[in-house]
């Protein structure tokens, strides 16, 4: 999977895994992961001049993502954003020129569809049935419209007691959302459980294709 991607790597002890396994921590020392590509391969195949050639978006890198086949894309039109320059604000502190990313134009009005654009097109490209991870807002929101896209289930783990206004856009898209009596830290360690037992494809704030 991923033309250009070769293993997922352990960053504390360097133990490989498969790219295209449900692994999202290291079994090890329980480290996050990341994505290891064929860099002297890639240096042949793309360049500056090619990237900018392309129409605007988060795609126009594919080769620099995870994911193999155009078919398994799932995107919403997310990136491309704009950089906003601050006259005012610049002036204020003191600096030659400021500028603002302004994530608010992604699909669901955050930078997350970023990497819930790549996590789902990984989920299934390794034929993953189901989504999900723990979260209390723009992470639920935008995994549960990119799982919507996608066709996927979705599974999500949300903190008992969390105010509606914050779920009220995740359950537009109508995943599966659990409230459960805990707090985030253990909410997110039970999200593991979850995905060991019922085989959940997770896309969580530290999973290794949604920070690709």
């Amino acid at each position: 999977m991923g033309e250009f991607a070769l293993f997922l790597e352990c960053c504390r002890c360097g133990r490989e895994f498969s790219v295209d396994s449900f692994a999202f921590r290291c079994f090890d020392c329980d480290e996050p992961l990341e994505v290891v590509y064929d860099y002297d391969l890639l240096k042949s195949v793309v360049s500056r001049e090619v990237f900018a050639g392309r129409l605007w978006g988060l795609w126009r890198f594919w080769e620099l993502l995870p994911v193999s086949s155009w078919s398994n894309v799932v995107s919403l039109g997310e990136g491309g954003t704009p950089l906003i320059r601050s006259m005012r604000l610049s002036r204020v502190l003191g600096v030659g020129e400021l500028y603002f990313k302004d994530e608010g134009r992604n699909p669901t009005g955050s930078f997350k569809d970023r990497g819930s654009s790549v996590g789902v097109s990984v989920a299934l490209e390794v034929g993953a049935g189901v989504v999900g991870c723990a979260s209390t807002g723009n992470m639920a929101a935008s995994l549960s419209a990119y799982a919507a896209k996608a066709g996927l289930k979705c599974v999500i783990l949300i903190p008992h007691g969390t105010p509606v206004e914050k779920v009220l856009q995740t359950l537009y898209f109508e995943p599966v959302t659990l409230a459960v009596d805990l707090p985030y830290p253990e909410l997110y360690r039970m999200a593991f459980e979850m995905a060991g037992e019922f085989n959940v494809y997770l896309v969580h704030s530290d999973s290794p294709m949604r920070v690709e």
